[in-house]
């Protein structure tokens, strides 16, 4: 007769009850380290695995392309991916493996010759990134119509200079962009265009731009504002013709006609040589030498024409500067020696050594020698330095490239004013009553 022992029963349950906890967290465990094959795999999620993680292939974009014809004999569509070979071993491609399934041939795109080589078995150099396409004929309802995306289980079978036969079971599904019915994905060269793009065939190489908004053309997308496209340069319309933007400009002073870019813009075409020269805007425009006068008054200096009465040609600096304020080149006869300079002298102008203190109504304080000159003119304004560029005048400093000097109300006005006495201010000099400001030509000219 078998003896019942106190607490015998309670010790059994424990013990299956511990067996029971143990197996299931064998399970849980073995569960977490599944590959994660979930449908509801995310884009982020797939695309980190795949461009990082994945060895030794990885994808840097996958896509169905519904648009190419004929390719690796079928018309059906194409799975494209971008496959690189990230190991230091040159490896041979032999088989891909969608859902399990063979694809038994697929096709590398050669981008340069735009041909498709091969059926199968494509090589990979260490670091090479190729386009591989896939058939879809062997994979029911991929990518059904509606459907934005794709996630399948991708394996390779390679052979490796160490060992054939190897295989990469990816341990994350790939997503895999369907694009949709009204925007399908469009393989553009080697770009993959994103959803809302189409591939432009006007330039080569073709590229990807947007449906709406975009601009498809030979010169490759929206030239600059004023440009226009034509047979694959973006050029300036210019009097009927085209002006090429990098050697070129379009004239408007030589009757819109291309020059070179680094000419200056003239009626003379820019034929003049411009250390020595400038156009004189006569009938008809003719290319004079420094110093000589145009019909209209102007004096010719350096590329650049001097406004009559207001402006002069220095040599020393040569350009135009306000009149009396070249220094000694203009008003010490026959110049200074070395270590000199030309002053106005109790109203007389004479050398005098650079340490001397020149006795004009400035109290010497003016650097000569570097072009500053003394502008003592009657005014409400006192004596003043002033460089050469800038006028001498009853209103004091006025600037002959944007003003001009007003006795009347002894004021600088800008091009173009009134002066109160029937005259105008135009660059430094002053229009009659019979005249206007011509802005182009920066002079005055008849009405």
């Amino acid at each position: 007769m078998a003896l019942f022992k106190p607490g015998q029963g309670s010790s059994e349950y424990i013990i299956i009850f511990g067996a029971i906890l143990i197996i299931g967290l064998i399970v849980i465990s073995l569960m977490n380290f599944t590959p994660s094959t979930s449908s509801d795999i995310s884009e982020s999620e797939s695309s980190l695995y795949w461009k990082a993680q994945a060895k030794p292939f990885i994808i840097q974009e996958a896509m169905l392309s519904q648009g190419a014809a004929w390719v690796c004999g079928n018309s059906q569509g194409q799975i494209i991916l971008r496959i690189k070979n990230t190991d230091k071993f040159q490896l041979n491609l032999r088989e891909i493996y969608i859902d399990g399934i063979p694809s038994h041939r697929f096709c590398a795109y050669n981008i340069s010759s735009e041909e498709y080589l091969g059926q199968k078995n494509e090589s990979f150099k260490a670091g090479q990134e190729r386009l591989i396409w896939v058939p879809t004929n062997n994979y029911s309802a991929f990518c059904a119509k509606g459907k934005r995306s794709e996630t399948v289980q991708l394996a390779f079978k390679y052979d490796a200079p160490y060992l054939a036969d190897k295989m990469e079971n990816g341990t994350m599904k790939l997503y895999i962009n369907c694009g949709n019915d009204s925007s399908p994905n469009v393989l553009c060269n080697d770009t993959i265009c994103s959803v809302g793009q189409s591939c432009c065939a006007l330039k080569s190489p073709n590229y990807c731009y947007n449906t709406v908004g975009g601009t498809c053309n030979s010169c490759g997308g929206a030239c600059p504002g004023g440009q226009t496209c034509l047979a694959g340069s973006c050029l300036i319309a210019c009097g009927g013709g085209y002006c090429t933007p990098a050697t070129e400009q379009c004239c408007a002073a030589a009757g819109n006609a291309c020059i070179g870019s680094g000419l200056v813009c003239d009626a003379c075409n820019g034929e003049c040589s411009y250390e020595s020269q400038a156009c004189c805007y006569d009938t008809p425009p003719v290319c004079q030498e420094n110093f000589q006068t145009c019909i209209d008054g102007t004096i010719v200096c350096y590329g650049s024409l001097c406004k009559p009465g207001a402006q002069e040609c220095c040599e020393k600096t040569r350009s135009c500067v306000a009149k009396g304020a070249c220094g000694w080149e203009a008003n010490c006869p026959g110049g200074c020696e070395s270590g000199k300079f030309c002053c106005k002298n109790v109203g007389v102008y004479m050398c005098l050594p650079y340490e001397e203190h020149c006795n004009d109504g400035c109290g010497g304080k003016c650097y000569y020698e570097k072009g500053s000159y003394c502008c003592e003119e009657k005014g409400p304004f006192p004596p003043m330095c002033l460089p050469p560029e800038i006028s001498c005048t009853v209103c004091g400093a006025c600037d002959p490239t944007e003003t001009a000097c007003c006795p009347k109300i002894f004021q600088c006005m800008p091009n173009g004013a009134p002066c109160g006495d029937g005259t105008t201010a135009c660059f430094g000099e002053l229009c009659s009553k019979s005249q206007r400001c011509d802005e182009e030509r920066q002079m005055c000219v008849g009405k």
